[in-house]
């Protein structure tokens, strides 16, 4: 289930000794971050929700999940989500991005059937979240793309709306894979921790509709040298970070893929 993906990375943070943590979910991701706001919300100093959306699964959805995660197991094949590698990107990249297509097909076929099983069905379980994010006083991002069509802006617009302290970023040219198809504008919206005393009204950020498509940027990017610079030292900052974090973030992985397989929480030395 999702909520047993939630606790997972929960139990991950605090073996490695991370009591506070910005956590950033896309699509299913977002619906793991969602469940950590409602089962683990003192180990979130703030969450993005990228491509995603709060409520449950409408009963059509739903039953399409469970007859996709049927149909895996039956062939032992990923052919009935291969359509997928073209239906998460917006028809721009569809267009313009064949790469991506071929990347995401790469992906695809790396999980296995029963991963998917697995994801489709905890999906296809997940709870309506919106009160999870009433709940949260911490700082939230919102991300969609506005050519998405899995998780479309009314979605994302209505975990804004939920949430206490949220900004929306609207990214132009993009559908439900905004991080490859337009990464910029993603990078540029993460919540940084605030009190809940001096958290700001709800803001929608989004490209300006009459720039140039190309130009991936929100309204508050630097402008000058000295915005520029500070950009750039926080950018190496971030950069050595993450760096520092990578095996951390590899232990969170292996730990996902433990719960997709069906092995976590069993003893891997014994």
């Amino acid at each position: 289930s999702v909520e047993l993906q939630a606790d997972a990375v929960a139990d991950t943070l605090a073996e490695l000794g991370i009591d506070r943590a910005v956590v950033a979910g896309l699509s299913m991701g977002g619906y793991t971050v969602l469940a950590l706001l409602e089962r683990h919300a003192w180990l979130l100093a703030g969450a993005a929700l990228v491509d995603t959306k709060a409520g449950a699964d409408a009963e059509e959805a739903r039953a399409n999940r469970l007859r996709i995660a049927d149909e895996v197991e039956r062939t032992a094949t990923v052919d009935e989500v291969l359509g997928m590698r073209r239906a998460i990107l917006g028809e721009t990249s569809r267009v313009e991005r064949p790469d991506l297509v071929q990347r995401i097909d790469g992906w695809i076929r790396d999980q296995g059937p029963a991963g998917i099983a697995w994801c489709q069905r905890a999906m296809a379980a997940r709870p309506d979240r919106l009160d999870a994010l009433r709940a949260f006083d911490g700082p939230v991002a919102v991300v969609v793309g506005d050519e998405d069509e899995l998780s479309p802006l009314p979605e994302a617009e209505a975990m804004v709306g939920a949430a206490q302290d949220a900004v929306l970023t609207v990214v132009r040219r993009a559908g439900h894979m905004t991080p490859i198809e337009q990464p910029e504008p993603v990078a540029w919206p993460q919540p940084e921790p605030t009190p809940p005393d001096t958290a700001t009204p709800d803001t929608v950020t989004q490209d300006d509709p009459t720039g140039d498509p190309d130009d991936a940027s929100l309204e508050k990017a630097p402008n000058d040298t000295g915005d520029r610079s500070e950009m750039d030292r926080e950018t190496d900052t971030t950069i050595t970070m993450a760096q520092r974090h990578a095996v951390e973030l590899e232990e969170i992985d292996a730990a996902l893929g433990r719960i997709a397989e069906g092995t976590y929480g069993e003893c891997e030395e014994c």
